[in-house]
């Protein structure tokens, strides 16, 4: 239909728009891993191999990282017999996903967008002889790891605390709760969730923070999907007739970057090897069903997870006068969501900066300079440069069903201008001062303020 054929045009025009646009494009996926046998009895003769050119054999040496190694040797008397043998059996297996593209929107607008995951895993037990059963056993089985992924959560990034302290985002975290626990409920209907469990409390934290409607979120604690982060800059404003009268160079730069990290995970005591062993995806995140209490108990049990998110800067202007003077002025915003799964509380911390750096350069600078009743002239190069900034900081203490709280938190300012004067080429005379106040937030604290200034004078003995 005619409907139909215009709908294709128009979505190939985009996409042969968005192929001009886009400059490059790089990724990387990088797999890690590595394998650690203790109580290894043959000496290697070439290549890793024995003598006989058998232990510990090919694949092992290519790579391989297969856990049977350890029946193999076993099988082959590859392993010393010793009760006492505490080293353990390890192996590690980590994934790293990087993916960078540069889009070219407008001439002299560039933007680059960035994808990122990690994973970071490791398997380890005492694998060793036991007299009694006259075999080999496996003894205090573990597996933990670290987990990270771009996120976006740049919708509740600008939401303001209420006059009470109290957060759109946390109430909506503590409503996404109830939520969370029935689709939770509705899905394994065998099972019972712990209302503050970390499979309630994790996927409702990502969606209040995320801004997005819990029903339509997975519900687990570790997204597979990257999300993307970004950066802008565009330089064109100098094209314009007024502007570049008064500046040689003019940038108006953009960043954000959102990080969700689970800093630890460590296996729960409920499974065994055939569970939590590597070849198991923790992404698939199993569960199992505790016997005893008739509660879902997740496998891997994580401590704290966290939302770093910084914009940088939120709008950054970098321009140089004609005049060659410099300007670097940037306001940069900050915030740490950090959800602690043993007393279920989010920890918030938020930055606001404003940074200012103006500098300027004189090249054959006339410095008179009085020497025995005669009046010198030097003649050279003389930098000034005054760096100011100003931080506001706040770190809340968020319970759910309880008021939060201010626990940290300054307002600090800081002023150094510094003026360089280069007598010759191995002198420079420099003068500084640095001011600084500290003005905190809560009771126990007191305001702080230090001054320091001085002059150098530099001395270079290189030729």
């Amino acid at each position: 239909t005619p409907v139909g054929r215009g709908e294709s045009i128009s979505s190939g025009n985009k996409a042969v728009r968005f192929m001009m646009m886009l400059k490059s494009i790089n990724g990387a996926y990088n797999i890690n891993e590595s394998t650690s046998l203790p109580g290894f009895k043959p000496t290697a003769f070439l290549f890793g191999l024995d003598s006989g050119f058998n232990a510990p054999g090919i694949e092992f040496i290519l790579g391989s990282q297969d856990a049977g190694i350890k029946q193999k040797a076993v099988r082959n008397d590859w392993l010393v017999k010793n009760e006492n043998l505490n080293s353990p059996f390890q192996q590690t297996y980590g994934t790293d996903i990087d993916i960078k593209a540069d889009l070219e929107p407008l001439k002299d607008l560039r933007v680059q967008l960035t994808w990122n995951r990690g994973l970071n895993n490791q398997y380890q037990e005492i694998f060793r002889f036991d007299t009694v059963s006259n075999g080999f056993e496996t003894l205090t089985p573990s597996r933990s790891g670290s987990y990270s992924i771009s996120f976006l959560s740049i919708k509740t990034a600008f939401q303001k605390d209420a006059a009470d302290g109290s957060s759109d985002a946390f109430s909506q975290f503590e409503e996404n709760l109830v939520q969370v626990r029935e689709r939770l409920s509705r899905s394994n209907p065998n099972g019972d969730y712990d209302a503050i469990s970390q499979d309630v409390l994790i996927p409702a934290f990502l969606a209040a923070y995320a801004g997005k409607d819990v029903n339509s979120m997975d519900l687990t604690p570790l997204p597979k999907t990257p999300l993307p982060n970004w950066r802008v800059d565009y330089a064109g404003l100098t094209k314009i007739p007024a502007i570049s009268e008064l500046f040689s160079s003019f940038t108006i730069s953009h960043g954000y970057n959102s990080t969700y990290s689970v800093s630890s995970f460590t296996n729960s005591l409920n499974y065994g090897v055939d569970v939590i062993g590597l070849q198991n995806d923790i992404l698939d995140y199993p569960q199992a069903q505790d016997d005893s209490t008739g509660r879902l108990v997740p496998v891997y049990i994580i401590n704290q997870v966290m939302i770093s998110e910084q914009f940088v800067p939120l709008i950054g202007f970098n321009v140089r006068t004609k005049n060659n003077i410099s300007t670097r002025l940037e306001f940069r915003k900050s915030r740490n969501l950090a959800l602690n799964m043993s007393n279920a509380q989010v920890t918030e911390t938020v930055n606001n900066d404003v940074t200012l750096d103006v500098g300027y350069s004189k090249v054959g600078f006339k410095l008179p300079w009085k020497w025995q009743g005669r009046t010198l002239t030097l003649e050279n190069d003389l930098t000034m440069r005054v760096a100011a900034s100003v931080r506001d900081s706040k770190t809340v203490q968020r319970k759910i069903n309880d008021r939060s709280q201010i626990t940290n938190g300054n307002l600090t300012w800081q002023v150094r201008p510094t003026i360089t004067y280069k007598i010759n080429n191995q002198l420079d005379f420099t003068f500084y001062m640095e001011r600084n106040v500290t003005d905190p937030k809560v009771l126990s604290s007191y305001k702080r303020a230090t001054t320091a200034f001085g002059v150098q004078l530099r001395v270079g003995l290189a030729q």
